[in-house]
């Protein structure tokens, strides 16, 4: 004898099955992004803005522009002749005189003397 309330059951939870199978491959053939990991509030995304961020933006004081560079003076170490570079191409910077260098993140946190995700947060929402 057929138990009919067994394979209403069935029936259903084939129905359930197929559906999320389908909502599934849609979902992966759309694209959709999964949600980047939060990392002590900073997203990988953040950290990618703030590596975006014109080191340029972020200097204090005078640059002079030649071709795809910045000069001034290193806000790390005293002198009088500017050894400080700032490359945009690869929005970069290296001092010659003090031999640092590094990215916009780098530069933030030696010149206000922050660990990483500090400078990230400050330069994403704010800085000071």
């Amino acid at each position: 004898e057929m138990d009919v309330a067994y394979y209403s059951e069935y029936f259903v939870i084939d129905k359930w099955i197929k559906y999320w199978i389908n909502l599934h491959d849609t979902a992966k053939w759309k694209g959709f992004k999964k949600e980047e990991p939060v990392k002590n509030g900073v997203t990988d995304e953040d950290i990618q803005s703030a590596k975006d961020t014109p080191i340029e933006d972020l200097y204090e004081g005078n640059l002079r522009r030649t071709g795809h560079r910045y000069v001034g003076l290193c806000p790390f170490h005293e002198e009088k002749t500017g050894s400080f570079f700032i490359f945009t191409n690869k929005n970069t910077w290296h001092c010659f005189g003090c031999n640092e260098g590094g990215d916009a993140i780098s530069f933030y946190m030696k010149s206000k003397e922050i660990d990483f995700l500090e400078a990230v947060r400050r330069i994403k929402y704010g800085r000071s």
